[in-house]
């Protein structure tokens, strides 16, 4: 006789794990020839020079931008656009006083740069200053450049190579480069690998940013693009922001920066990814590398008024205002948010995946609510949610289920409240000195 035929032990694994969603790993979409592959993972910068992007791509600028935070990512992802970008920039002249220099800082494609600088003439106009730019642009190498009267039409030659135009002084620029087929790169990208959750550009024009926007808000996930475009500060109708508070998104942020190369919403996505969602406010944070803006208080109002967000200088620091999503919610509740929806369906699956059977019994749904509140209580320790009202599930008896739900093996009605730990962005004190 053995102890086995007097006490048997059956011991069932319950270990099944469901795949968790990420919500720290960033995609850069850009246009390279490289290699096929649709997307690639990297764990560092050195992985992108292997692979024969140069220091001064457009993608490798992004991924720097994305690993100078203070906490770094430990990956991101490439994801290849297929079709190329053909860059088109106006040139506005907003300066005509005489003895005025007006200055653009030009970037080449291959990294090296030029500052072109023009002093205005008696009796200059809008006209003359186009005639008179468009000479000097278009002396440039790999582009043109054409007068249009009322501004200048700056062209790269080739497609899919960027030019940054910075340090400007007298212009109003915007990026009207037209979308290649954002939509149609993206499919394919995320058909190859989803698993990322931020997603980057390598340009960032009004079309390819309203484009990307819709994919983005249809998958849940956080798409952040900047912009220099003079209609952001300017308070004028039209342009990226506008378009995009227009249409409320609420999973889209935009920051104005006429330093365009140094990708500063690739920047604040790499001060926050790494840092668990629900426990970061995107408000306040240093974008390393970024330069900061100088704006009047209009021009910051009017970036606020359309839910964007600017860098600048305050007592000594840079910091990202406001850190919001063009709907107006703040960018840290709509990961956290996220975070919270995902972990809740992978908690749930999880119980109905690994347990023999749930029953449709007041048991078995209450199985349900504890695997619900036990979700709500990590958002606690997150930083989510407050533990003060203490989140609250409530699920239906089974006698109040209905026929047909209990036939489908449906359990409706699973309530849960919970409420925003939230983030202090202002403080008032008041106080009395008495002698």
């Amino acid at each position: 006789m053995s102890l086995e035929t007097i006490v048997n032990v059956t011991i069932s694994s319950q270990t099944r794990g469901v795949t968790r969603k990420g919500f720290g790993v960033a995609l850069i979409a850009g246009y390279h020839t490289l290699y096929g592959a649709r997307v690639r993972e990297y764990s560092d910068l050195a992985g992108l020079t292997a692979d024969g992007f140069t220091t001064f791509s457009p993608i490798y600028r992004a991924a720097l931008a994305l690993r100078s935070g203070t906490n770094k990512v430990p990956k991101f992802k490439v994801g290849r656009r297929a079709l190329a970008t053909s860059q088109v920039i106006w040139v506005t002249p907003t300066v005509t006083l005489v003895g005025e220099v007006l200055t653009i800082k030009v970037t080449f494609p291959d990294g090296t740069s030029t500052t072109l600088s023009r002093t205005n003439l008696v009796a200059e106009t809008v006209a003359t200053l186009s005639t008179a730019w468009a000479a000097l642009l278009n002396a440039l190498a790999a582009s043109t450049a054409t007068d249009d009267t009322t501004r200048v039409t700056f062209n790269s030659t080739t497609a899919g190579s960027l030019f940054y135009l910075e340090e400007v002084y007298g212009f109003d620029l915007y990026d009207k480069s037209a979308d290649p087929g954002i939509a149609t790169d993206l499919a394919a990208i995320t058909a190859a690998d989803g698993d990322w959750y931020g997603l980057l550009l390598d340009s960032n024009s009004e079309a390819e940013v309203n484009a990307a926007s819709t994919v983005t808000e249809a998958q849940e996930r956080l798409f952040g693009y900047a912009t220099g475009d003079a209609t952001a500060r300017n308070g004028t109708a039209g342009g990226v922001m506008d378009d995009r508070f227009l249409a409320q998104v609420f999973r889209t942020f935009g920051i104005f920066s006429e330093n365009t190369s140094g990708y500063a919403a690739a920047r604040a996505m790499g001060e926050c990814f790494p840092l668990d969602p629900g426990s970061e406010t995107w408000k306040f944070k240093s974008l390393s590398g970024v330069t900061a803006s100088i704006l009047t208080a209009s021009q910051e109002s009017a970036i606020e008024g359309k839910n964007g967000n600017h860098y600048q200088i305050l007592a000594g620091l840079g910091i990202l205002q406001q850190g919001v999503v063009h709907s107006g919610e703040f960018i840290d509740v709509v990961r956290g948010r996220d975070w919270l929806v995902a972990r809740l369906r992978e908690r749930v699956y999880g119980l109905l995946a690994n347990a023999r059977k749930v029953p449709f019994t007041d048991a078995g749904v209450d199985m349900v609510r504890n695997v619900v509140l036990a979700q709500l209580r990590e958002g606690i320790g997150a930083g989510l949610l407050a533990a003060s009202p203490e989140p609250v599930v409530t699920v239906p008896l089974v006698a109040d289920v209905s026929t047909a739900d209990k036939a489908a093996r449906l359990l409706p009605d699973v309530e849960f409240s919970a409420t925003l730990a939230g983030a202090i962005h202002a403080v008032e004190i008041n106080g009395v000195i008495s002698v």
